[in-house]
């Protein structure tokens, strides 16, 4: 018998050269990502936000080279356990140009632009909702820099009038961004619940 519990991380990384944005998803739609936001069983839905403005604690976020952090297109690159993306739907009508859904095993892709003739300010979007489909057993998605697809690399990244630490007008995760949160679930034994890990995470915080 397994116990269900949720899991979200936000995973900043204090050494990160800049305050940078935040990139999340939430699986029940109160528009943030904490330990509320379980997979959907079966068929569900998932949101994929991101904060051009802050980053995972709310302070400000800073281009390095001083411009300002517009988004003129978004690419997402998924990392999945147990479930799969069977669609896509995009949130920013402003971006009608697909760059491509794809997916690969545990892994999915998705971009969107605009042909650089939108520029929509810093701040929070929600950029689609993933379709998903699970059959149960431990689950997780995440957001992860980038993966290989059919021999072509592709990353997590939007484009901005903000030059980025390469020049590139491209703010990447893992490079120009870190700030990233998680939705899964744990397995533990029912018979003992505090003999694993979460377990003894979950009696001494969470059920206070």
């Amino acid at each position: 018998m397994r116990n269900w519990l949720p899991l979200c991380f936000a995973a900043a990384v204090f050494a990160a050269p800049v305050q940078a944005q935040y990139i999340f998803l939430d699986a029940n739609r109160d528009q943030v990502c904490n330990s509320a936001d379980v997979p959907p069983y079966e068929e569900g839905t998932i949101d994929v936000w991101l904060n051009t403005s802050e980053d995972a604690v709310g302070e400000p976020a800073v281009c390095p080279t001083g411009e300002e952090l517009t988004l003129s297109s978004y690419e997402v690159v998924f990392g999945l356990v147990n479930i799969t993306v069977t669609g896509w739907a995009n949130s920013r009508p402003e971006f009608a140009q697909s760059l491509g859904v794809l997916t690969a095993g545990r892994l999915a892709y998705v971009g969107f632009a605009s042909g650089g003739s939108t520029q929509l300010p810093p701040g929070l979007y929600k950029l689609g909702t993933m379709s998903t489909r699970s059959t149960g057993g431990c689950m997780q998605v995440q957001i992860v820099p980038g993966a290989v697809f059919s021999g072509t690399r592709h990353d997590t990244q939007f484009y901005s009038q903000c030059l980025g630490l390469d020049g590139d007008y491209k703010m990447n995760l893992g490079q120009d961004f870190f700030d990233t949160c998680l939705v899964g679930n744990i397995c533990d034994s029912a018979d003992d619940p505090s003999s694993s890990t979460w377990g003894k995470i979950k009696q001494r915080y969470l059920d206070k």
